[in-house]
């Protein structure tokens, strides 16, 4: 009986040199794996999104590029979440950036500080 075995292609690392080889190597994995329009899209929280629907939407891409072997470091989630809200949070985004080691920073920190920030709104309406 013949078995099928069925493995992933690992994705291409970049070594620190070479890196339009690598690029247009990292994009074809992407694109194969139906995962290039995550990277290519610029994802922005809505107005009517909650906190809470805006970070598992990222949360659920994350794992997805995390699944298929990407580092992707907590620094760089954070990172891409404060330039993704709303101007609304820009009072609670510029506190954190002065007076927390962003470097440092987990996403459940932020999560939380940006959901408390939330709660804190919805109650002055």
């Amino acid at each position: 009986m013949a078995s099928s075995h069925f493995s992933t292609a690992s994705p291409p690392m970049f070594d620190g040199n070479n890196y339009p080889v690598w690029a247009i190597k990292m994009r074809s994995y992407l694109q194969a794996y139906d995962l290039w329009e995550l990277v290519e899209v610029d994802y922005e929280m809505l107005e009517h999104e909650t906190v809470k629907e805006f970070s598992n939407k990222l949360m659920k891409i994350v794992n997805q590029i995390r699944l298929h072997g990407e580092f992707l470091p907590d620094q760089r989630i954070v990172e891409k979440i404060l330039i993704c809200f709303p101007e609304k949070y820009e009072a609670k985004i510029s506190t954190l950036e002065e007076t927390r080691d962003l470097t440092q920073l987990t996403v459940a920190e932020l999560i939380n500080a940006l959901q408390a920030t939330e709660q804190r709104r919805s109650l002055q309406l």
